[in-house]
């Protein structure tokens, strides 16, 4: 009698597993088919990039200063300085 109603204890649980299963699968599919809309950020992305290498911008990459801390101006200086923390 006992192993009778175990075993039928176990099928109601696995049923409702199953159909919990294939509703959260069907929502889920509803919710998929439902938003089409391609954020403005990923349309963006999705532009096919020019082929042409603009050597221009290049140019200007190398062309650009490499500072030192003794370029920068005074207030700079300390931003970039770093300040001991206290110890606790």
């Amino acid at each position: 009698m006992k192993r009778s109603r175990l075993s039928r204890d176990i099928l109601i649980i696995l049923i409702l597993t199953v159909i919990t299963i294939f509703l959260w699968i069907g929502l889920e599919v509803v919710h998929i088919l439902q938003n089409k809309d391609v954020p403005k950020v990923l349309q963006e992305q999705l532009e096919p990039l020019d082929p042409k290498i603009d050597t221009e911008v290049l140019n200007n990459l190398s062309a650009k200063n490499n500072y030192t801390k003794e370029d920068l101006p005074v207030n700079q200086k300390e931003i970039l300085t770093p300040t001991p923390s206290p110890s606790i």
